[in-house]
């Protein structure tokens, strides 16, 4: 859920004000800054994500999933295997 008002919006630039309101959100351009009128639920936990909420997600920089790796072994030069479950923290 996006909160309204101008904080949310800010580090947008105000060409793409039009484009927010084609993706659904009730968005006013005041004094050269982006408002959003009213508060805004992009999507929910459960529901199939659709593209419009993608394209606000990636806009306001909102990650939607973390990733890690574990790294279990590697090369070293020389051909040498390594695997890391044999080295100690």
């Amino acid at each position: 859920v996006l909160p309204k008002g101008e904080d949310t919006l800010a580090k947008l630039p105000h060409s793409i004000e039009a484009h927010l309101r084609q993706l659904g959100m009730p968005t006013q351009l005041i004094n050269g800054k982006i408002h959003l009128l009213g508060e805004h639920t992009v999507c929910k936990e459960g529901k199939e994500l659709t593209s419009d909420a993608a394209q606000i997600l990636k806009l306001m920089e909102i990650k939607q999933a973390q990733f890690t790796l574990e790294v279990e072994a590697h090369w070293e030069k020389g051909g040498k295997f390594v695997d890391c479950e044999d080295m100690e923290d």
